[in-house]
Protein backbone atom coordinates (compact mmCIF):
# COMPACT_ATOMS: atom_id res chain seq x y z
CA UNK A 1 0.00 0.00 0.00
CA UNK A 2 1.28 3.44 -0.74
CA UNK A 3 1.53 6.30 1.81
CA UNK A 4 -1.74 8.17 1.55
CA UNK A 5 -1.41 11.90 0.85
CA UNK A 6 -4.57 14.77 0.31
CA UNK A 7 -4.32 17.64 -0.07
CA UNK A 8 -7.20 20.20 -0.05
CA UNK A 9 -6.98 22.84 -2.68
CA UNK A 10 -9.54 26.44 -2.39
CA UNK A 11 -9.23 29.49 -4.21
CA UNK A 12 -9.11 31.55 -0.86
CA UNK A 13 -8.16 30.33 2.44
CA UNK A 14 -10.86 31.53 5.12
CA UNK A 15 -9.96 34.12 7.48
CA UNK A 16 -8.78 33.36 10.92
CA UNK A 17 -5.53 31.81 12.45
CA UNK A 18 -4.75 28.38 10.78
CA UNK A 19 -3.98 25.71 13.16
CA UNK A 20 -2.23 22.29 12.27
CA UNK A 21 -2.77 19.34 15.01
CA UNK A 22 -0.38 16.11 14.92
CA UNK A 23 -1.49 13.05 16.22
CA UNK A 24 0.80 9.99 16.94
CA UNK A 25 -1.12 6.78 16.95
CA UNK A 26 0.41 3.33 18.48
CA UNK A 27 -1.23 1.03 16.92
CA UNK A 28 -1.32 -2.73 18.28
CA UNK A 29 0.90 -5.42 16.73
CA UNK A 30 -1.34 -7.13 13.74
CA UNK A 31 -3.65 -3.94 13.88
CA UNK A 32 -2.03 -2.06 11.35
CA UNK A 33 -4.34 -3.29 8.15
CA UNK A 34 -7.09 -3.13 9.68
CA UNK A 35 -6.53 0.34 11.25
CA UNK A 36 -5.58 1.31 7.38
CA UNK A 37 -8.49 0.24 6.45
CA UNK A 38 -10.79 1.77 8.97
CA UNK A 39 -8.94 5.03 8.46
CA UNK A 40 -9.50 4.87 4.36
CA UNK A 41 -13.28 4.51 5.78
CA UNK A 42 -13.59 7.79 7.27
CA UNK A 43 -11.02 9.31 4.37
CA UNK A 44 -13.46 11.19 2.07
CA UNK A 45 -15.35 12.75 5.05
CA UNK A 46 -12.23 13.78 6.93
CA UNK A 47 -11.44 15.44 3.73
CA UNK A 48 -14.76 17.10 3.24
CA UNK A 49 -15.02 18.68 6.28
CA UNK A 50 -15.46 22.98 5.81
CA UNK A 51 -11.94 24.74 7.07
CA UNK A 52 -9.82 21.55 5.97
CA UNK A 53 -6.55 22.35 4.75
CA UNK A 54 -5.21 19.26 4.05
CA UNK A 55 -4.71 15.65 5.53
CA UNK A 56 -1.53 13.94 5.70
CA UNK A 57 -0.90 10.12 7.03
CA UNK A 58 2.62 8.85 7.56
CA UNK A 59 3.37 4.88 8.01
CA UNK A 60 5.37 3.11 10.74
CA UNK A 61 9.05 4.01 9.86
CA UNK A 62 11.87 1.23 9.25
CA UNK A 63 11.26 0.08 12.68
CA UNK A 64 8.02 -1.38 12.16
CA UNK A 65 6.62 0.08 15.23
CA UNK A 66 3.67 0.23 14.71
CA UNK A 67 3.48 4.25 15.04
CA UNK A 68 1.41 5.79 12.33
CA UNK A 69 1.70 10.27 12.28
CA UNK A 70 -1.67 11.65 11.12
CA UNK A 71 -1.21 14.97 10.55
CA UNK A 72 -4.32 18.07 9.16
CA UNK A 73 -4.76 21.62 9.47
CA UNK A 74 -7.76 23.35 9.20
CA UNK A 75 -8.07 27.58 8.95
CA UNK A 76 -9.83 28.30 12.28
CA UNK A 77 -9.96 27.21 15.41
CA UNK A 78 -13.70 27.61 15.27
CA UNK A 79 -13.50 25.05 12.06
CA UNK A 80 -11.26 22.96 14.22
CA UNK A 81 -13.71 22.68 17.01
CA UNK A 82 -16.70 21.99 14.80
CA UNK A 83 -14.84 18.77 13.46
CA UNK A 84 -13.75 17.55 16.26
CA UNK A 85 -17.48 17.52 17.65
CA UNK A 86 -18.59 15.95 14.79
CA UNK A 87 -20.44 12.43 14.63
CA UNK A 88 -17.94 11.51 12.10
CA UNK A 89 -14.71 11.93 14.46
CA UNK A 90 -16.40 10.65 17.32
CA UNK A 91 -17.47 7.61 15.47
CA UNK A 92 -13.32 7.75 14.46
CA UNK A 93 -12.22 7.97 18.11
CA UNK A 94 -14.06 4.70 19.14
CA UNK A 95 -12.93 2.70 16.08
CA UNK A 96 -9.35 4.07 16.66
CA UNK A 97 -9.66 3.07 20.85
CA UNK A 98 -10.24 -0.81 19.15
CA UNK A 99 -6.84 -0.50 17.46
CA UNK A 100 -4.08 1.12 19.41
CA UNK A 101 -2.24 0.41 22.67
CA UNK A 102 -2.68 3.73 24.13
CA UNK A 103 -4.55 7.23 23.72
CA UNK A 104 -2.62 8.98 20.60
CA UNK A 105 -0.28 11.78 21.00
CA UNK A 106 -1.82 15.01 20.40
CA UNK A 107 -0.10 18.25 19.81
CA UNK A 108 -1.40 21.66 17.59
CA UNK A 109 0.46 23.69 16.41
CA UNK A 110 -0.71 27.64 15.78
CA UNK A 111 0.51 31.00 14.78
CA UNK A 112 3.65 31.46 13.33
CA UNK A 113 4.19 27.76 13.59
CA UNK A 114 1.63 26.91 11.11
CA UNK A 115 4.09 28.80 8.33
CA UNK A 116 6.45 26.21 8.52
CA UNK A 117 4.63 22.67 8.38
CA UNK A 118 5.74 20.80 4.93
CA UNK A 119 3.29 18.67 3.58
CA UNK A 120 4.94 16.04 3.15
CA UNK A 121 7.49 15.87 5.55
CA UNK A 122 7.59 12.95 8.53
CA UNK A 123 7.83 16.42 10.81
CA UNK A 124 6.37 15.54 14.23
CA UNK A 125 8.96 18.69 15.89
CA UNK A 126 8.33 22.20 14.86
CA UNK A 127 11.24 24.03 13.67
CA UNK A 128 12.94 25.73 16.77
CA UNK A 129 12.34 29.55 17.41
CA UNK A 130 15.83 30.47 15.88
CA UNK A 131 15.52 29.21 13.04
CA UNK A 132 11.92 30.10 12.44
CA UNK A 133 13.24 33.88 13.12
CA UNK A 134 16.20 33.14 10.62
CA UNK A 135 14.17 32.08 7.89
CA UNK A 136 10.95 34.90 9.04
CA UNK A 137 13.85 37.89 8.50
CA UNK A 138 15.18 36.57 5.21
CA UNK A 139 11.52 36.50 4.19
CA UNK A 140 10.21 39.59 5.63
CA UNK A 141 12.72 41.93 4.20
CA UNK A 142 12.22 41.88 0.73
CA UNK A 143 8.33 41.51 1.20
CA UNK A 144 8.65 45.24 3.31
CA UNK A 145 10.93 46.48 0.43
CA UNK A 146 8.74 45.42 -2.53
CA UNK A 147 5.53 46.73 -0.50
CA UNK A 148 7.58 50.17 0.31
CA UNK A 149 8.40 50.61 -2.92
CA UNK A 150 5.11 49.57 -4.47
CA UNK A 151 2.77 51.67 -1.82
CA UNK A 152 4.83 54.61 -1.65
CA UNK A 153 3.60 57.10 -4.59
CA UNK A 154 0.53 56.39 -3.37
CA UNK A 155 0.12 56.48 0.13
CA UNK A 156 3.00 58.82 0.75
CA UNK A 157 0.33 61.63 1.57
CA UNK A 158 -1.84 59.71 4.07
CA UNK A 159 -2.55 59.36 7.22
CA UNK A 160 0.68 57.45 9.43
CA UNK A 161 -1.69 55.10 10.36
CA UNK A 162 -3.47 54.46 7.10
CA UNK A 163 -0.10 53.96 6.50
CA UNK A 164 1.01 51.54 8.52
CA UNK A 165 -3.00 49.23 8.26
CA UNK A 166 -2.49 49.29 4.61
CA UNK A 167 1.62 48.07 4.87
CA UNK A 168 1.05 45.58 7.42
CA UNK A 169 -2.11 44.21 5.31
CA UNK A 170 0.02 43.51 2.52
CA UNK A 171 2.81 41.75 4.13
CA UNK A 172 0.77 39.75 6.21
CA UNK A 173 -1.37 39.06 3.36
CA UNK A 174 1.75 38.15 1.23
CA UNK A 175 3.53 36.54 3.74
CA UNK A 176 0.80 33.65 5.00
CA UNK A 177 -0.31 32.94 1.05
CA UNK A 178 2.56 33.34 -0.94
CA UNK A 179 5.97 33.74 0.23
CA UNK A 180 6.44 31.37 3.69
CA UNK A 181 5.25 28.59 1.50
CA UNK A 182 7.53 28.86 -1.07
CA UNK A 183 10.60 29.76 1.46
CA UNK A 184 9.90 27.28 3.74
CA UNK A 185 10.17 24.33 1.15
CA UNK A 186 13.53 26.09 0.12
CA UNK A 187 14.35 26.50 3.69
CA UNK A 188 13.61 22.81 4.37
CA UNK A 189 17.23 21.60 5.42
CA UNK A 190 17.86 24.06 7.23
CA UNK A 191 14.25 24.31 9.55
CA UNK A 192 13.97 20.31 9.34
CA UNK A 193 18.00 19.25 10.57
CA UNK A 194 17.78 15.32 10.77
CA UNK A 195 17.53 15.15 13.86
CA UNK A 196 14.33 17.13 14.46
CA UNK A 197 12.09 14.55 12.05
CA UNK A 198 10.07 11.91 12.63
CA UNK A 199 11.36 8.47 13.97
CA UNK A 200 13.28 6.94 10.61
CA UNK A 201 14.71 10.59 10.22
CA UNK A 202 13.45 10.87 6.49
CA UNK A 203 11.05 12.35 4.29
CA UNK A 204 8.44 10.22 3.38
CA UNK A 205 7.44 11.85 0.38
CA UNK A 206 7.26 15.26 -1.19
CA UNK A 207 4.22 17.40 -2.08
CA UNK A 208 3.55 17.56 -5.79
Amino acid sequence: MTDIFVEMTTLAEPPGDPITVVRIHYVQQGCEARFETEFNRYLQEFTAIPGNLGLFIFRPGKYHDGVYRVVYKFASRTELDRWHTSPTYLEWIETEKKLTIAPPATKEITGLETWFTLPGQNVVKPPTKVRQAVVTWFAVLPVSIFISLATGPFLDDAPFLIQKMVFVTLLVSLLTWVVMPVVSRIAAPFLYPPEDRGSDGESVMDAP
